[in-house]
């Protein structure tokens, strides 16, 4: 019985070894997880601005295409390209350009809903997507971007700046998806 009782302790002890090996295991793979979710976002996010970069909006926009197919939904994507952005660079600085790029992410950020999404396309374009979203209320969101940045300006040495970009520097695309007949002229969703 004393052997008996001996293999009994070992056994326990190694059950106890095993457990702090697989917890600690656990605990591995779920630094790794976290840290492969933090990578893949940075893959799909634009350093500068915090916006989706273009390879975000690639999986972005395959996502709410196929959602807008399997709902019937309106999805509207709207590119915008800021006005004489060239000419701010030029006379304020690079920095001063990042900066406002990063205001108008900011800016734009705060009316949007959470399902909406904004990419920076390129260098001073940016692309929103929103779904559930007809063309005549996609415009009205393009319309109140540009009166919220008008009232919330970008400040560079104590220098006012406005961003701006007007029509025809925006362009909106209503996605036609099966059974949705969403067009620029159409105030209200579409039934599937």
């Amino acid at each position: 019985t004393r052997a008996m009782a001996d293999r009994c302790d070992l056994a326990r002890h190694e059950l106890h070894t095993l457990r702090i090996q697989s917890e600690q295991g656990m605990q591995e793979i779920n630094r790794l997880r976290d840290a492969l979710v933090e990578t893949s976002a940075q893959a799909r996010t634009d350093a500068q601005t915090g916006a989706l970069n273009r390879r975000g909006l690639d999986e972005a926009l395959e996502q709410q295409v196929k959602a807008a197919q399997k709902t019937g939904a309106p999805l509207c994507v709207a590119l915008l390209d800021l006005d004489d952005f060239k000419n701010l660079n030029d006379r304020l600085g690079h920095d001063a350009g990042d900066k406002a790029l990063e205001h108008l992410v900011h800016v734009a950020k705060k009316i949007m809903r959470t399902q909406d999404q904004l990419a920076r396309y390129g260098g001073e374009e940016f692309v929103f997507l929103l779904p559930d979203t007809t063309a005549t209320q996609a415009v009205e969101v393009m319309k109140r971007l540009q009166r919220t940045l008008t009232a919330q300006y970008f400040l560079q040495d104590n220098e006012r700046v406005l961003i701006t970009f007007s029509h025809p520097r925006w362009s909106l695309a209503a996605i036609a998806v099966p059974g949705c007949a969403a067009r620029a002229n159409s105030s209200r969703p579409c039934a599937a």
